[in-house]
């Protein structure tokens, strides 16, 4: 038995690569912006928000984040889940 055409439809609307993702987000130069205009202002109020040590524990504290979701990533796309 066949599927209907509109879940065809929506299959494929679903379906998005990497790349495509990095490019919508590229076309959106406001978010980028925004994060600029954060991280000013928090340096800004916050003396010691772009320091050394605090720019090397966020990024110690985001690997963490970050090792923990390529794993799932990886799980998940082999079907192990």
């Amino acid at each position: 038995m066949s599927n209907p055409p509109e879940l065809l439809n929506f299959r494929t609307n679903l379906q998005c690569s990497e790349r495509d993702a990095l490019h919508s987000s590229c076309r959106k130069p406001g978010v980028f912006a925004l994060l600029l205009i954060v991280v000013i202002a928090a340096s800004i109020i916050a003396p010691g928000f772009f320091t050394y040590t605090n720019l090397t524990n966020t990024l110690i504290t985001a690997s963490i984040t970050a090792v923990t979701g390529l794993g799932m990533t990886f799980g998940h796309s082999h079907g192990r889940v």
